[in-house]
């Protein structure tokens, strides 16, 4: 196809916005530069496969993925490999393993599927996955894969006419935005990561390749000025809160339509896009986007997870900008050359395998957690931080876990009933039970106020999070078919359901909606609880870090390169949680639970930050860090430690006032 250079300044553009969004320097929807180079990959792609099928009549498979290797392997395969090499001495081992995990996928075009299962809730923010970017990547490939395919089947039905090529696109286009509309509705990480929600971007660039150009010379400046305008608006007031691609996704790609279309080549647009050095950069997009992400998360890894500064941001786009020019000449470019099908397919194939099994190796090897000192194994990743075995396991009940004492022997019995945040106390309260005879069972992943036909949740990000409580019914069904339980226990991050709760669909959100709605909620489970006569205890939340404190946490003991002019940062941000920190996110919520439980005698209200917060709160007990992450606590603590937070909590002082002992 013929050279642009507009195209080339608009991957400039694009490449740029990704960048500063991902340095947090501004530009909040800076993120639909990706969105761009999907309409720019479809035209040219698209392009190509016509091209030759209307020229030659016929179409070469084996030329068309040679380039492809040629284009897209050499640069990625250097990256994984050397972002791998840096990892051995920046990451610990949880970390390391992930990003030899996320390596081998993306290798073999499979980042966004690799992604797709390891970013949620329990898994570590996106900000410390060196390769999590890869996931464009693997959507592009994949869509080079079924493309040819889909054209060539289109042009045969079309007998390449290009009003009827048009028209099938058009339909591609249309049907493929219903899909991705639909998808961030009902599975908005799919929708985000996998190509059936990201098609219809792709094949807007391709529809372009057959778009009559308009006669008037004002509407050719016009459309592509508009189209400036919609990528600009998308970059200046997106927000990434904002489910996407769908709805939101439609003005970037529509400006970036409105731009690539040819007729748009000749424009006051296209003249301001070919000025330099928008070119210059768009010719090194590739690189610079494979290689700045990895620098921004070694760097943040190095300053133990300090927030990025203006002189930080800046020297980091400039060494990616550096980086990707050095990877431009010594790596894109010899690779450019012609080079013949049967050389080209079985090597960049071969080098992709290479590359997947050194990034398998790492894995197998857990990350080497011999790296680091052995004090620190118990920190080295959010796994491991989680790791715990559920003790007991109530047949009769057909419930997966209790603790403490025997259910079989026990002198009493209850359930804890609730969210992770239950999860986690689990090891206290098996400790604290195994001391006073009292077992409980847990009824996990969700609090029983929030059901079909109750309260409801709605976290954009996850809106099939409510899915969760489906098992209330089964539960409430135990409890009544089971009088020898005594006690429910209710544990929750409270906190952090305020701004999303609501009872019926349109209502309003918002915090202090949420708070009547917690009091509501807790109210009805009480009365539903009152004529099976159970004690029922409102459990307060434990504090929280509002951060991820490990990279602090481990900064003193670590052997890994890092900045150890934070240490004094890192003392003052994880010796303690500050009181007033803690009682503006949690004593609303607190005072929820303390009115509920005063109008009802069956009912106490139960608060850890009684004796955690008694001036700051604690973050450490026995010499042992308590957190896993920003509002979890470790589930790996040691015996010792255990014991003397038990104590402190009052726990089993608690369970003697419910259990047999009574």
């Amino acid at each position: 196809m013929v050279y642009r250079a507009d195209i080339q300044g608009l991957r400039g553009v694009s490449v740029l916005a990704v960048m500063v969004f991902h340095l947090a320097a501004g530009l909040p929807g800076g993120f639909v530069g990706v969105d761009v180079f999907f309409v720019i990959s479809g035209f040219l792609m698209t392009g190509i496969i016509a091209e030759e099928f209307i020229a030659r009549g016929t179409f070469s498979f084996g030329e068309f993925y040679s380039r492809r290797i040629r284009r897209i392997f050499p640069a990625l395969l250097v990256m994984i490999l050397l972002t791998t090499g840096l990892g051995y001495f920046l990451l610990l081992p949880g970390d390391y393993k992930e990003l030899a995990q996320s390596g081998l996928y993306a290798s073999l075009s499979l980042g966004n599927v690799f992604f797709l299962f390891s970013t949620g809730y329990f898994d570590s923010p996106a900000v410390s996955k060196a390769l999590i970017h890869t996931w464009s990547l693997g959507v592009e490939e994949q869509f080079y894969l079924v493309w040819p395919l889909i054209m060539l089947a289109l042009l045969s039905v079309a007998k390449a006419s290009r009003a009827s090529m048009l028209w099938l696109l058009l339909g591609i286009v249309g049907a493929g935005f219903l899909v991705s509309v639909y998808g961030v509705l009902t599975n908005p990480k799919a929708a985000f990561y996998l190509l059936h929600a990201r098609l219809w971007e792709l094949a807007a660039g391709g529809l372009l390749v057959f778009v009559p150009r308009p006669r008037s010379r004002w509407l050719n400046e016009q459309l592509p000025a508009a189209g400036l305008a919609l990528i600009l608006w998308s970059v200046f007031f997106l927000s990434p809160e904002w489910l996407f691609p769908g709805w939101n996704a439609l003005p970037a790609v529509v400006g970036a339509a409105l731009i690539v279309n040819p007729a748009s080549a000749s424009s006051s647009v296209a003249r301001v896009l070919s000025f330099q050095p928008l070119p210059f950069v768009g010719k090194i997009s590739y690189s610079l986007y494979l290689w700045h992400w990895p620098l921004i998360v070694f760097w943040r890894q190095y300053r133990s997870g300090a927030a990025l500064t203006i002189v930080d941001a800046a020297i980091l786009a400039g060494a990616s900008v550096l980086i990707a020019f050095a990877s431009w000449k010594w790596v894109e470019q010899p690779f450019r050359k012609p080079l013949p099908v049967k050389a080209t397919l079985p090597v960049g194939l071969a080098a992709a395998a290479a590359v997947a099994a050194l990034t398998f190796g790492v894995a197998e090897k857990n990350g080497f957690p011999e790296r680091i000192d052995p004090r620190l194994a118990a920190l080295s990743s959010l796994d491991t931080m989680w790791d715990w075995n559920c003790p007991h396991a109530p047949g009769r009940l057909n419930i997966d876990c209790a603790v403490g004492a025997d259910w079989k022997t026990a002198a009493g019995m209850g359930v804890i009933w609730g969210d992770s945040h239950a999860e986690h106390l689990l090891p206290l309260f098996d400790l604290a039970g195994r001391k006073t005879g009292i077992s409980i069972a847990l009824f996990g992943d969700c609090p029983p106020i929030f059901y079909d036909g109750g309260l409801r949740r709605y976290i954009p990000e996850s809106p099939e999070y409510d899915s969760s409580c489906a098992e209330r019914a089964r539960y409430i069904d135990v409890l009544k078919s089971s009088p020898e339980i005594e006690f429910v226990i209710l544990a929750a991050r409270w906190s952090a359901y305020l701004s999303v709760t609501y009872r019926n669909e349109g209502d309003a959100r918002s915090v202090p909606r949420g708070l009547e709605l917690l009091k509501e909620g807790l109210e009805d489970f009480v009365a539903e609880m009152a004529p099976l006569g159970r004690r029922i205890i409102l459990l307060g939340e434990m504090p929280q870090m509002g951060f991820d404190p490990i990279p602090c946490v481990i900064l003193e003991s670590i052997r890994l390169w890092r900045d150890q002019s934070e240490r004094g940062r890192c003392r003052a941000m994880t010796a303690a949680i500050p009181r007033k920190s803690f009682l503006e996110r949690q004593s609303a919520t607190n005072e929820v639970l303390r009115s509920v439980a005063a109008s009802h005698p069956g009912v106490l209200a139960f608060f850890p930050t009684d004796k955690m917060c008694e001036s700051d709160c604690i973050t450490s007990i026995a010499g042992e860090f308590l957190f896993r992450d920003s509002n979890h606590l470790r589930r790996n603590l040691s015996v010792d430690a255990v014991e003397k937070f038990i104590t402190l909590l009052g726990l089993p002082d608690l369970l003697r006032g419910l259990g047999g002992h009574a």
